[in-house]
């Protein structure tokens, strides 16, 4: 043999080490990967919410100035409006358990595709494309 045991065990324990350090390095780069989609995500949903948020408010801010109009009273119009927010308030508060949970199986939900997403090869690509170009036989 031309390298000796020691040589052997040399180059396992360099190649090992450099096995680590990508494994590490590919762990690192994964996690960083999910938390960007993770706040961009995030601040999708927060972007919609507060927008969502501004849009009901002058919305039912209308709605509350047109039922005063009819009532010939805008006070009474806006109470009305507040009545119907109270209203919905209630109606979450008693429906905690069942608002949190379809909330929670959606977050689960969204969390477990990204952790299921396909990897795509060369082969899978390829596939894909042959499958999709019409007039290929399979």
């Amino acid at each position: 043999m031309d390298k000796d045991l020691g040589q052997v065990f040399t180059e396992l324990k360099d190649d090992l080490t450099a096995f680590v350090e990508l494994k590490v390095e590919f762990l690192k780069l994964t996690a960083y990967e999910r938390a960007g989609k993770w706040i961009s995500s995030l601040s999708y949903v927060l972007a919609l919410v507060v927008l969502g948020i501004f849009a009901a408010f002058f919305i039912f801010l209308a709605l509350g100035f047109q039922i005063g109009e009819w009532l010939n009273s805008t006070s009474a119009g806006i109470a009305i409006v507040g009545g119907i927010y109270l209203l919905v308030i209630g109606i979450l508060i008693m429906n905690k358990k069942w608002f949190t949970g379809k909330l929670t199986n959606s977050i689960i939900a969204a969390l477990d595709d990204e952790e299921n997403e396909p990897v795509q090869t060369s082969e899978t690509i390829n596939e894909g494309s042959a499958e999709d170009t019409p007039g290929t036989a399979s």
